[in-house]
């Protein structure tokens, strides 16, 4: 039921096909005689023709399972003859979204066909005869249709009703099936004969197979193309026939076999077709003998396509070319056997022959091959082609034997091996593989330029390998070593730069690839070419732009001039001169460019900078054991010097020590002395003590670096004034009311704006 229910769905998907038109059926219009004498033999070659048994159904209303069928007008493949069915003949012609589903009870299967075939069978029908050839061969045509054919179902694959054609010599008890697959011995069945339908019923034989059903001319779910059935016969031996056909299992799902009218004739069977879609084609190049396997006669006649070849009278052809071939042998009784066979080519294998470059030394004999890689020159791409067995000469791959054993580290000399090509169809040629050993290339010197015991002689990998693909046009990849061993080994390659000091005799040895295959090795020397040695770079200054000159000198040794050249350059503009020394008078960045005979470069740079003044940013006054120091802070784009009260006398340190307090001037100029810039600074202090003795030293006390507009108390410890000083009146001689005061600590405050700005205290020392 759920098979039934399935094909319904299938059927109402294609309900929008328009009905064909059904083949029509006829039970009563031939008797059994009359349907194998006078509908399926025609033939006066084969006489004596007799029914010597008919059975099949049996049902009330007088239906039959066997008779005439006639497809005039359909598209049903054979277009009348005989139909043998294990249901009622009627339901032929019932529409395919019916079920061919006919039974009654007693109705028996067939103990041969379940000997033969493996079943249980039920329903069967059969008609047996005799007959009497007269040619050696005999074939018919026929067609298997059956409800089991189930669309995306894949009970295809395990339920199928059965028939056969049994033949044997009627003095003989042994039967042979003629409805088998070409070539084989394979029944013919719908699980034997089908598409690809799912994992778990995958294609069989599908070349047989013809359609799927929806909407057709008769019931039946699907059927096989047309076939031919064939046998070798003696002529004027009788032979028996026996035609059955019988469900499995049980009385459901009906099936029939449609026999063509006139097709059992005298044949000459030339075996079956040879096809791609039966992989069962000719490679190309090679040739096929066509021979009846038993059929004689007078007169031979072959044929190609339809056309006589005239040359061709033999009882064989040999052909090498796609076609239908076909024979006719005409006897003396005027008997006609026929045979046909379609032969088809595989296509041609297209592949290359090789070349194999193994990377080795002038000194190397022999280098190991993989012979592997040739795969990637001698297939096509677009063909499913592998070569895969290698031999060391023609005659060895021709039969297949002494195959070299490791192809992927085969040892050899420049030689040419044999590699076997093959194709998908069991099909082969065999290609040639050169094996060569490229010797190795010296190439042009890679140059640095570096001074001698500078320390930056070093190799740029990426400058290694810009060198390296121009020299060479063949190679799309290198692969750089130090030695020659590494190079051979594949070992500790260099992948980043690299010091000149670790290269053994000034070469490298360079792997030359394409797309991954060596195609040599190469030999790079590697030369140091020097540089001029120069000065350091420098820093220079112009007081004013376009009105001073400014010698600049590129540093390179007079005596070497010849073997140089350079090139000035001022804000990465080239200047006109080339001497080793120029003039200027603006400011900005310069450069000489000292290029020697090995086209290397060194250069000296000049900073010439406009001398702006200088400015004092602030004065620094630290008050230290022995005395006061001044650092001047300032700002500017030279080198400048300093000086103290004196204009005079300049030094380059911005710091002075030991300065006295008071009023001091600070002086900046640039060491060109292009301007000099001044600032009066004041150092305020006091003197730490004081002895008036009249002795002319430090006989008064008083404060320094002030100016003006200021007072200072003087008092005991515990606060008793005793005078005040001014500007006017700046010194003390440690008198009170005109009376020496003793000897002792004496506090200070200085006032100015009204505001105390220092305390502090000093010694009077008697």
């Amino acid at each position: 039921m759920l098979r039934r229910l399935l094909f319904v769905l299938i059927f109402l998907q294609f309900s929008e096909f328009v009905f064909s038109q059904s083949i029509q059926v006829d039970q009563d219009r031939y008797t059994a005689q009359e349907l194998i004498e006078e509908v399926l033999i025609q033939s006066d070659c084969i006489t004596d023709v007799v029914v010597t048994n008919v059975s099949g159904a049996n049902f009330t209303d007088g239906s039959k399972s066997f008779g005439y069928f006639d497809a005039g007008g359909t598209e049903f493949p054979i277009s009348n003859g005989l139909v043998l069915s294990t249901g009622k003949l009627e339901t032929i012609s019932e529409p395919t979204s019916s079920l061919a589903n006919d039974f009654h009870s007693g109705w028996d299967g067939d103990s041969q066909l379940e000997e033969e075939l493996n079943i249980d069978s039920y329903n069967a029908t059969v008609i047996e005869f005799d007959f009497v050839p007269n040619v050696a061969g005999i074939s018919f045509r026929y067609l298997f249709a059956s409800e089991e054919y189930q669309f995306d179902n894949s009970v295809t694959c395990y339920f199928s009703d059965a028939f056969a054609f049994f033949i044997r010599k009627a003095d003989e008890i042994t039967y042979k099936n003629l409805a088998v697959v070409p070539g084989t011995q394979t029944p013919i069945l719908n699980t034997t004969v089908h598409p690809h339908i799912s994992d778990n019923c995958p294609a069989v034989n599908e070349a047989y197979f013809d359609r799927f059903n929806f909407d057709a001319e008769t019931i039946f779910d699907g059927q096989t193309k047309v076939l031919n059935a064939v046998a070798d016969v003696i002529p004027g031996e009788t032979y028996h026939v026996k035609l059955v056909i019988a469900d499995d299992l049980n009385d459901k799902y009906d099936s029939a076999v449609f026999l063509e009218a006139g097709s059992f004739q005298s044949s000459a069977d030339l075996g079956p077709d040879r096809l791609v879609q039966n992989n069962d084609a000719i490679c190309y190049g090679e040739s096929v003998l066509l021979k009846p396997s038993t059929a004689t006669g007078d007169h031979v006649e072959w044929y190609r396509n339809g056309v006589l070849l005239q040359d061709e009278t033999g009882g064989q052809l040999r052909v090498d070319t796609p076609g239908e071939y076909s024979i006719e042998l005409t006897s003396t009784e005027g008997c006609i056997a026929q045979g046909n066979v379609i032969i088809e080519y595989y296509p041609q294998i297209d592949y290359s022959p090789a070349e194999l470059v193994a990377c080795g030394f002038s000194d190397a004999e022999t280098a190991s091959f993989n012979l592997l890689e040739s795969a990637s020159q001698i297939l096509n791409p677009n063909q499913r082609t592998v070569v895969e067995e290698f031999f060391i000469n023609r005659s060895d791959a021709e039969n297949g034997v002494n195959q070299i054993t490791d192809p992927e580290n085969h040892s050899s000399g420049p030689a040419i091996v044999y590699g076997t090509v093959h194709d998908g169809f069991g099909c082969s040629e065999i290609t040639e593989i050169k094996l060569t050993i490229a010797s190795e290339t010296i190439l042009d010197a890679f140059t640095i330029c570096s001074a001698e015991g500078s320390g930056s002689n070093s190799l740029e990998i990426s400058d290694l390998r810009d060198h390296l693909f121009e020299e060479n046009n063949n190679a799309s990849d290198f692969q750089i070593y130090l030695s020659k061993n590494d190079a051979l080994n594949e070992e500790s390659e260099i992948l980043t730069d690299i010091s000149f000091s670790e290269i053994q005799q000034e070469k490298l040895y360079v792997k030359l690839l394409d797309q991954e295959a060596c195609v040599g090795f190469a030999v790079l020397p590697i030369q140091n070419a020097g540089v001029a040695e120069l000065p350091e770079d420098l820093v220079l200054s112009l007081c004013n732009a376009n009105e001073e000159q400014l010698l600049l000198d590129s540093g390179l040794d007079s005596n070497a001039s010849e073997d140089y050249s350079i090139e000035w350059f001022y804000e990465e503009e080239q200047l006109p001169q080339s001497s080793s020394k120029i003039y200027v008078s603006a400011p900005g960045n310069y450069r000489a460019d000292v290029t020697n005979q090995n086209s290397c470069i060194s250069s000296r740079n000049f900073e010439v900078n406009l001398i702006g003044t200088a400015i004092i940013q602030e004065v620094n006054i630290r008050n230290l054991i022995n005395g006061y120091e001044v650092e001047i802070d300032i700002t500017g784009n030279a080198t400048y010097e300093f000086s103290l009260d004196d204009i005079g006398q300049f030094q380059p340190s911005s710091i002075f020590s030991n300065v006295p307090p008071g009023i001091h001037t600070v002086y900046v100029r640039d060491t060109k002395a292009c301007d000099v810039i001044s600032k009066e600074i004041s150092i305020f202090g006091y003197d730490l003590f004081f002895t008036p003795n009249g002795d002319g030293f430090n006989d008064t006390w008083t404060v320094h670096g002030i100016a003006s507009d200021y007072i200072v108390q003087i008092y005991s410890r515990y606060g008793k004034l005793y005078t005040v000083l001014d500007a006017k009146n700046a010194r003390w001689n440690g008198k009170f009311e005109n009376v020496d005061l003793p000897a002792g600590e004496y506090w200070f405050s200085l006032i100015q704006n009204g505001e105390v700005t220092l305390t502090g205290h000093f010694s009077l020392i008697r």
